[in-house]
């Protein structure tokens, strides 16, 4: 099986929350290793998401998709309840999963969701979906 990395590397979709510094939001996010409080993006309402499109699958060769696996790191910084949600988007159908509690404040916490099934058709994923899907973390802080 290959997994490759992917990095995000554009805008997709809903941008709500509000980059650390300047305006490309996945730039705030793009590290391999996450840089914690160097580069961010904060995201402060109930509902808001940050979608993002990653790099173009080229190696799958027509096999079928396993799964798309996301991993998100994140903190609370205020007392307030939140938790991390993924957002998983396909030909206009998002489904959300894997939401977890953020604990405490300053402390990051990782989170890690496969999503075997394409939410849009319900079939294992394509790679012409996958290139096509838009990836990204949901605020809950009902």
């Amino acid at each position: 099986m290959l997994c490759p990395h992917l990095e995000a590397d554009l805008n997709a979709g809903t941008n709500d929350g509000t980059p650390s510094t300047g305006n490309d939001h996945y730039a705030m996010v793009d590290e391999a290793v996450p840089d914690t409080d160097t580069t961010y993006i904060t995201v402060d309402t109930d509902g808001d998401k940050e979608m993002f499109g990653y790099e173009a699958l080229s190696v799958n060769s027509g096999a079928p998709v396993l799964g798309v696996q996301m991993a998100s790191i994140g903190a609370r910084r205020t007392a307030a309840f939140a938790k991390l949600t993924h957002v998983f988007e396909s030909g206009g159908t998002e489904s959300s999963q894997n939401s977890h509690t953020l604990h405490g404040t300053a402390n990051y916490m990782g989170v890690q969701h496969i999503q075997e099934s394409n939410p849009d058709t319900g079939n294992a994923w394509t790679e012409s979906e996958v290139n096509a899907g838009t990836f990204g973390v949901e605020l809950d802080a009902s």
